[in-house]
């Protein structure tokens, strides 16, 4: 308070309250005034100026928030998206075109505009846009993981705005299915193209803090009204429960839990490597409670890589499932690799695939295995086997008895090595396991009579190798043929096959050719044929087996086995039959042909049952561990150690057996349908339309479904089918019918004419030059190249294109060559194996079983290049080829060329399609149609069941959670509801489309019905609507009583439900802050808020759920709690897909982009931990054990003014160079790829700056910008290939487990011998790829020397975009001689020449990958952005790989060095490199350049550049491994003799 001062001066006294007004609000002591209270005064009422308390007063753990919260991340996108502490993909921005009409339809015909995929920047309100096309996703992640402190909260805050999902006004007939308030949305709804029905493929948006295995986030389906807004816990961390029992049997043993005296909390299997021989993982489980679904179902990223598989014929519609004219069969076309070694840990399971070549293959995908064979301690057996003999010939028959033969054991003699093969294996403590088994009489049905003409069989594997007199097209693998003529044999004992008792009717294994497959007949004990002696004859053949016709369990023709006796005894004239008793009286009789199934024996060496006839193995497998030629995946482990062998049952040979093809699929395994992206007007009008006659019809990236593989066959439907197909149809009111209308494909197609040359036109090839043939009239003629392996084929108006397929007969082309001066003739392309019938082959051959065929045998190669009436194939997998003298073509067969045009393919996986949905009600409950429901949720959330009313039809979705789980009663209804979801929807849905390591990852999912807090519908308590209802989300003891998710929650006053009000309707499409809270001790769980206004005219945090852990689950809450903050956009589905119509799709107007993809912004995004500190912490240390020899990296070129082109003054080549022909110093490098000159820096006698080496071309040195020309002298050259000193790498794992933790280097220590160096840290450089090249001789045109020739020029180039997307190079544009340069599924580093589009005056290098895909196009990538799009031309010039600046023998050949990393310690997260290799020049983000004086130790403190700038190494969420590289260079003259200094190094790094 003002006191009285100085009262004896003039100055008036002030005294508050006095002679001064007491000033408004509140104020400091001196402007105040005291007040006491009378000790009898009655109370005083006090105004809250803050009348509701902050929701986030308390923390998570219920403490006050005191402390001052530690803050680890804090982002803004003000200039664009931090790339250092943001990744994202795709990596870079693709922009996809809205289809065209006519013959350009595709998937997204009928959208209004382009769609962008990836990562864009909003500068005028500082946002990231993250965009995700339909049928396509995006991700946006923070780099770091931000690291969990035990006993702190940790918050990760964002703000986030996201587009309204594409609709259409619901129709009339629905009105009466929308509630009002919650849900209702002024009439509007998602509908299915057009159809009364709702989006079954929507829109995802994810945010939060979470990876791809542990997290919590926000989910929002379509836009996130009613229950598609969703707050999910994401965990690996679950109880993984086999067999689908409860945890705790509850008919036998006591669990004294809350829940009772039993235990119903735990039901459901999680996919487990090598467990598939028993059960699959399932996508909906049960744990604690809680219903958890599969994170894959609404995660994309979750999935197998997408992959495409040719089509190469559609069946008919004569109905039949095995001649391969079904019409909804489809034959698929999958690369195949052979298999060089194949390894089996019997211990561990693990399995390694080693191939002969490249594979191909990325983490995760689907690999289907073939014909391998493994060697036991039994004998030898092919595997998988997927052709387990189970269709046999009765003998004869007593009363209800059958002697059927089913193959001779051989189990008691270990020296066989013949094994265990169908009944082959019995020993004799076999014991039948009584009442087991199924027989089934079969009615054969078979056509199609074809005679055979070779035969040639191994009784190590079983199989028979067949050869026919005429094509057998219908012969297809997996499919069956019946031997209905014997064939006859030579020698003595098994002069024919079959004999009258032998099964007849087999599997087709491999087809080899048109007219040679292979047959599964058994192994020697089964079939009795002797290889060596019993050699074919004569005679023999086959008739088409049309379909098995095996009757259904419980049929008249289906009876029970009651009893088994298997004759083991050698001496017994019975050895090898079975005598079989069914129940009762049986029609089966003598030559009848029987089914047999589930025949179950015990025996002593194996304490499991075995069943027979053997059960078809597993043949599909996901990978992992993948490298170039290698991968793993896992087995069952075993006591018995399994060998790989060759077709003799060697062990130690080279020539080993076994196939992997990339076709992956299962029954079950979801696909998209392209029919080249081409498709009738009609076809799509009607089947989106009105008109329903064609909406069968197949669509254009429509989803389908395998319903069965056989071989190379699949079967689709359109409804996922499980065990039965009543329970649901996705499409059933969309699509009536399951039949698909055949592809219209020219596979059958034949080019009318034959190919005579005249032989007096020049026909022959010389150095690579292709003479024009002139035809006999017949209209064409052939010209080979060996040494490209290019065939050029003449053909008078053929009408093909480039990327048509065709397919030359064997044999059909007659040529000569130059080695016996075009003597004798040759027919090409050779097959397979030649005749096998003892005569020669069609060039005279005898026999030849280890020749292998042409590479183009019986397959469809795609033409190259067109030009007028003549086109090009590549005919030869490797080039040049063994003969390459002069060829010269002879004639042709008539009509000997197939071709097919516009091929179709499908791609594999297909996203999770949501169960049907009629007139706005979530269905697909197995109990009857709603009932009067007035009020329905449009919006529930999968798979929760919801209740309407207290009929039984008053229920709508599939599972009840919401019912008391404290008798068997209850429990038995939810594991039924379970099971149906899991066999009748979603039967193996994690083992086809998961990737392995994220088979365990599940979610559980509050719907916003459920939230505990507020539900920001903005409905007010009471409303009659869903969601106002309070709800318990999880297992709670409460109010005397158990609660489970779904049930209401009671006033306990007055036992009525209670209801809540909403204060605010959250708008998604506003931008929102959000707050995930979570702490872990392994049972915290998490608490979801948001910021919204408040009627008290107040903005603030308000809890919208909190979900919870503590002392409810059995294992932690999640498997690991440092995570980064996270983004998710998927597009949703296009109307081909169940997903959205196409022209409902709005373009999104944030930052003025024009695209029409779903997106998600994000703004702001922190993270902190309350109170919390740095943390534990880890110091490592790595030294260099050896010093490094620097040479210099300083060239000397004396260049006159005669070489100095630097003006680009020289008219024949007008970009400014170097010519440095005899100009290199003495004791210079020599150079023999002249790359290596790339990215130097050129010093110039007047020193002009930023001059860079731009382009190479033999001696010539493109450069960066023009220099004067009359300069001449010594110009120096900077090198920019560093010596790489040490090398850091990220590893995936840490003791198996994902690396999340971040690396900050604190300190680096050089030690340097001599001379001044120049340290530089790169962070993640490029290196060249192993992938190996065939350059093309033909290349170096236009001031380039590329080795990979395209016809692109200067004005007329192919435009690349801005910002690196992978964009396809014209087959037009690539000559024939170019097309072997890669091998497909391979890649290589390098530079093209470039100009700004519009701008082709200004021409400068770009840096990308060159890649090959699957189909043989190569497509281009640049490394960096670009403002504006940029336009390549010319050569593709490779980069070439070099060793610290040393190009001599030894360190110019980088093809020889292959690169490791070592862990420095099993719980680091860093492995040494020992790259030697210097990375390519510009590449990687340069981190900072440090000095070293000589002959000194230097210590460099880091934390300035890695800590304190929040730079860091980590393996982030998009997989991308990060590493850091020391280099060190010397500025002095190079001299090849002596290095210019000798360094060591250590570094110290943190791990956090």
């Amino acid at each position: 308070m003002a006191t009285n001062t100085n009262v004896n001066n003039n100055s008036a006294v002030v005294v508050v309250g006095r002679t001064a007004p007491v000033p408004t609000g509140q104020q400091p002591a001196e402007k105040s005034i005291p007040v006491v209270i009378a000790s009898d005064q009655e109370a005083i009422p006090v105004e809250e100026q803050n009348k509701q308390q902050s929701e986030v007063a308390l923390s998570l753990l219920g403490i006050p928030r005191s402390e001052v919260a530690l803050g680890i991340f804090a982002d803004v996108n003000t200039y664009d998206v931090n790339p250092s502490e943001w990744t994202s993909v795709p990596e870079q921005t693709i922009t996809l075109p809205a289809g065209g009409t006519g013959s350009l339809r595709n998937e997204y015909t009928g959208f209004p505009g382009s769609q962008d995929w990836g990562l864009g920047h909003v500068p005028a309100e500082a946002g990231a846009l993250v965009e995700a096309p339909a049928n396509e996703h995006s991700i946006l992640t923070s780099k770091r993981f931000f690291r969990y402190q035990p006993g702190r909260v940790s918050a990760g805050t964002f703000g986030v705005k996201f587009g309204r999902a594409p609709y259409t006004t619901a129709r009339t007939i629905s009105a009466t299915y929308f509630p009002n308030g919650a849900i209702q949305d002024n009439g509007v709804s998602y509908l299915l193209a057009g159809h009364n029905v709702q989006v079954l493929n929507p829109s995802v948006k994810k945010y939060g803090v979470f990876d791809k295995f542990d997290g919590y986030y926000y989910e929002s389906i379509n836009e996130g009204r009613g229950d598609n807004f969703c707050c999910v816990r994401r965990t690996q961390s679950l109880i993984r429960q086999k067999n689908k029992t409860y945890f705790y049997d509850p008919d036998i043993i006591t669990n004294a839990r809350q829940f009772g005296n039993k235990q119903y909390e735990d039901y459901g299997n999680m996919e487990v490597a090598g467990d598939f021989y028993d059960y699959h993982g399932d996508a909906v489980i049960f744990r604690d409670g809680l219903l958890n679904i599969h994170g894959g179902l609404f995660d994309q990223s979750l999935l197998k890589e997408k992959r495409d598989i040719y089509i190469s014929a559609q069946g008919g519609t004569d109905g039949s499932d095995q001649n391969g004219t079904d019409d909804e069969e489809i034959l698929l076309d999958p690369y195949e690799k052979h298999i060089k070694d194949f390894s089996y840990n019997n211990t561990t399971g693990v399995c390694q695939v080693t191939t002969t070549s490249d594979h191909g293959f990325v983490e995760g995908d689907s690999v289907t295995l073939k014909d391998i064979l493994l060697k036991c301690n039994t004998g030898a057996k092919l595997y998988p086997n997927k052709y387990a003999q189970t269709l046999f010939r009765v003998t004869s028959k007593s009363t209800n008895t059958l002697k059927v033969f089913v193959g001779k054991s051989f189990y008691d003699n270990p020296s066989s090595p013949y094994g265990d093969d169908n009944f082959e294996g019995f020993n004799v403590s076999d014991a039948y396991n009584l009442n087991t088994g199924i027989v089934k009489k079969v009615n054969l049905n078979v056509d199609n009579t074809t005679d055979i003409v070779g035969w040639e069989y191994n009784g190590i594997t079983g199989v028979a190798t067949v050869t026919f007199s005429s094509d057998v097209t219908w012969a297809l693998e997996g499919t069956r043929v019946q031997i209905n003529n014997a064939v006859t044999l030579n020698g003595s004992g098994k002069t024919s096959f079959p004999e009258s008792f032998d099964p007849d009717v087999f599997y087709v294994r491999r087809r080899i050719d048109a007219r040679t497959i292979q047959l599964q007949i058994g192994k020697q004990a089964v079939s009795g044929i002797d290889p060596a002696t019993n050699t074919y004859n004569t005679g023999g053949q086959i008739k088409q087996y049309l379909n098995d016709n095996i009757p259904d369990d419980g049929s008249s023709d289906s009876f029970s086995i009651t009893g088994f006796n298997y004759i083991v005894d050698s001496t017994s004239n019975d050895f090898g039959y079975a005598f079989i008793t069914t129940t009762g009286t049986n029609n089966i009789g003598a030559n009848d042909r029987i089914h047999l199934s589930g025949i179950e024996t015990q025996c002593s060496y194996n304490p499991k049952p075995k069943i027979y006839p053997a059960k078809d193995d597993e043949d599909t497998f996901p990978i992992e561990n993948v490298t170039s030629n290698t991968f793993q995946f896992t087995l069952k482990t075993s006591t018995v150690v399994h060998f790989h062998a060759d077709l003799t049952g060697g062990t130690s040979g080279s020539a080993f057996t076994g196939r992997c093809t990339s076709l992956g699929l299962r029954k079950g395994s979801g696909i998209y349908l392209y029919k080249n992206k081409q498709q009738a007007d009609q076809e799509l009008d009607n089947t989106f339309g009105t008109n329903s006659s064609v909406e069968n019809s197949v669509v254009d990236g429509g989803i389908y479904y395998v319903s069965s593989v056989l071989g190379s066959r699949i079967k689709l439907t359109r409804a996922a089918k499980g065990d039965t197909n009543n329970f649901i149809q996705p499409v059933a009111d969309i699509y009536d019918s399951r039949q698909i209308t055949p592809i219209e494909m020219s596979s059958g197609s034949r080019v009318s004419f034959k190919l005579t040359p005249d032989q007096t036109a020049g026909l022959e090839t010389d150095s690579g030059t292709v003479n024009e043939v002139t035809g006999d009239g017949s209209g064409g003629g052939i010209v080979y190249n060996p040494t490209s392996g290019v065939m050029q084929i003449t053909v008078n108006g053929h009408a093909l294109e480039t990327g048509d397929l065709i397919k030359i007969d064997d044999y059909s082309l007659v040529f000569t060559c130059n080695q016996d001066n075009h003597n004798t003739e040759h027919r090409y392309p050779r097959s397979f194996n030649n005749n096998l019938d003892g005569t020669a082959d069609p060039n005279g051959n005898a026999t030849q079983n280890t020749r292998s065929p042409d590479p183009v045998s019986g397959k469809w190669i795609p033409i190259t290049r067109v030009n007028d009436d003549d086109f090009t194939v590549q005919v030869l997998a490797n080039v040049p080829s063994t003969d390459t003298s002069t060829h010269r073509f002879v004639r042709s067969d008539a009509n000997c060329i197939a071709f097919k045009k516009n091929t179709p393919y499908v791609k594999t996986p297909a996203p999770f399609i949501l169960p049907n949905t009629k007139n706005f009600k979530y269905a697909g409950t197995t109990d009857s149609d709603p009932q009067s429901i007035t009020s329905l949720n449009p919006y529930g959330c999968f798979p929760y069941r919801y209740r309407y009313g207290t009929l039984v039809g008053d229920q709508i979705g599939y599972v009840s959670t919401d019912i008391p789980l404290n008798n068997s009663a209850n429990a038995d209804a939810i594991r039924k509801q379970i099971d149906d979801v899991n066999n009748k929807l979603l039967k193996e849905w994690v083992y086809n489309h998961v990737k392995p390591a994220h088979w365990g990852v599940y979610e559980y999912r509050v719907p916003r019905s459920r939230f505990s807090g507020e539900k920001v519908h903005g409905l007010a308590e009471g409303t009659d609507a869903l969601g106002t209802d309070v709800l318990y989300s999880d297992v709670v003891y409460s109010q005397g009583s158990q609660n489970f998710p779904g049930q209401p929650v009671r006033d306990v006053s007055t036992g009525s439900d209670l209801s809540s009000a909403s204060s605010w309707n959250l708008n998604p499409e506003n931008v929102t802050m959000y707050k995930i809270e979570f702490s872990w001790y392994g049972a915290v769980g998490a608490l979801f808020l948001a910021y919204v206004p408040l009627d008290s005219g107040e903005a603030r945090w308000v809890r919208v759920h909190h979900l919870r852990a503590s002392n409810q689950l059995k294992v932690a809450s999640l498997g690991n709690p440092t995570l980064p903050i996270s983004y998710y956009v998927y597009g949703g589905g296009t109307q081909y897909s169940y997903g959205y119509k196409n022209d409902t799709r709005t373009d999104n107007t944030v930052g003025y982009s024009n695209s029409y993809s779903e997106f998600l912004v994000k703004y702001g995004a922190s993270y902190y931990i309350d109170g919390g500190d740095r943390g534990t912490v880890r110091l490592f240390n790595y030294a260099t054990s050896d010093s490094s020899d620097v040479y210099g990296s300083r060239l000397r070129f004396n260049i006159q003014t005669t070489e100095n082109n630097g003006d680009g003054g020289d008219t024949s080549d007008p970009f400014p160079y170097l010519d440095i022909t005899g100009a290199t110093s003495t004791n210079g490098p020599t150079v023999i790829d002249p790359t290596f000159y790339m990215g130097a820096t050129i010093v110039t006698p007047n020193r002009e700056p930023n001059v860079k080496v731009a382009w190479v071309n033999g001696n010539k040195i493109y450069l960066s910008k023009p220099i004067s020309a009359a300069q001449s002298g010594n110009f120096f050259m900077v090198l920019d290939r560093p010596n790489i000193l040490v090398g850091l790498n990220c590893r995936s794992k840490v003791n198996g487990v994902r690396n999340r933790i971040q690396v900050y280097p604190t300190r680096l220590s050089i030690g340097n011998s001599n001379q001044p160096a120049t340290i530089k840290l790169i962070k993640t450089p490029l290196f060249q790829t192993k992938s190996a090249t065939t350059p093309d001789l033909n290349a170096g045109t236009g001031g380039s020397d590329g080795d990979f020739q395209t016809l692109y020029t200067n004005g007329n180039g192919l435009t690349v975009g801005s910002i690196g997307r992978a964009t396809e190079l014209a087959g037009a544009n690539i000559p024939g001689t170019s097309k072997p340069y890669l091998e497909n599924l391979t890649s290589t580093y390098g530079y093209f020449r470039a100009y700004y589009e519009g701008d082709n005056g200004n021409i400068f290098t770009v840096f990308g990958l060159l890649q090959r895909n699957a189909s043989g196009t190569y497509l281009f990538s640049t490394n960096d952005k670009f403002s504006a799009n940029i336009v390549i031309f010319g050569d593709f010039l490779k980069a070439g790989e070099f060793r610290e600046p040393n190009p001599q023998a030894g360190g110019l050949d980088g093809s020889t060095i292959v690169p490791t990393s070592d862990p420095l310690t099993s719980l680091s997260a860093i492995a040494v490199s020992d790259e030697q290799r210097t990375p390519i020049p510009g590449t990687g983000q340069v981190i900072t350049t440090l000095f070293t004086p000589s002959n000194s130790g230097e210590q460099f403190p880091l934390q300035q550049f890695f800590d304190y700038n929040k730079d860091y190494l980590s393996f982030p969420l998009t997989d991308e491994i990060e590493n850091l590289f020391i280099v060190g260079s010397v500025n002095r003259l190079y001299d090849s003799s002596a290095a210019e200094t000798e360094i060591n190094a250590a570094i110290t790094w943190e791990e956090q």
